[in-house]
C-alpha cells in the first residue's frame, strides 16, 4: 500500500498533497523521510493536505505526531488539512485532536502561518467538528465546552449523524 506525496506551494508555504494509505510499512515511512528532508533543508512549517488519505492506521497517526514533533522541534509546524470524517475521529479516539491544528479550508491552513491574517470562524469549523465528533463518542447531545467555547447550536449538515438522536 503506497502512500504517494506531491508537493506545492500556495503564498509560500509548501502544501504536501498525499494520496493513498498513511499505514504501517513503507507508506509511513515515506512520509517521516520527507518530512525529514523538509526539516533538513528549512522547511519547518508544513500542511499536510489528506483529502486523497484512504487509511489511516495507529502506525500512520504515530507518522504524524513524529513528523509533528520533528517540525516543532526545528522551530516550525504541521498542520492538517481536509481530514475525512473516520480520521477525525481516528485522531479525537486517541485524544489527539488538541495536538494539531486542522483545517478544513486551504487558505484558512496558510493563513494560520501569518499571525496578521485572520481565518474565518466559518471556515474554522474543524475545531467544532471534533468536539461534535468527541460528543458522539461520548455518547452527549449537542451542547458541549470545546476550550473555551461553549458550542449550543447544531452542528453542521454533514455533521449531523455524530449527534445522538433524542427520539
Amino acid at each position: 500500500m503506497d502512500l504517494e506525496i506531491h508537493q506545492r506551494i500556495k503564498e509560500g508555504m509548501p502544501i504536501l498533497d498525499l494520496r493513498g494509505y498513511l499505514v504501517i510499512g513503507p507508506s509511513e515511512a515515506t512520509l517521516r523521510e520527507t518530512i525529514i528532508a523538509l526539516a533538513s533543508a528549512g522547511t519547518v512549517s508544513v500542511i499536510l493536505n489528506c483529502a486523497r488519505v484512504v487509511e489511516i492506521d495507529e502506525d500512520g497517526l504515530g507518522a504524524l505526531i513524529y513528523c509533528s514533533a520533528k517540525l516543532r522541534e526545528a522551530g516550525g509546524e504541521l498542520k492538517l488539512l481536509n481530514l475525512k470524517h473516520v480520521h477525525l475521529k481516528l485522531i479525537v479516539r486517541a485524544e489527539l485532536d488538541t495536538a494539531f491544528q486542522m483545517f478544513s479550508d486551504e487558505q484558512d491552513a496558510v493563513n494560520s502561518f501569518f499571525p496578521d491574517r485572520a481565518i474565518l470562524a466559518v471556515s474554522a469549523l474543524i475545531g467544532t467538528e471534533a468536539a461534535w465528533v468527541k460528543l458522539r463518542l461520548l455518547g452527549f447531545g449537542a451542547i458541549a465546552k470545546y476550550g473555551d467555547v461553549q458550542y449550543s447550536a447544531m452542528a453542521p449538515p454533514e455533521y449531523q449523524s455524530f449527534i445522538p438522536s433524542t427520539a
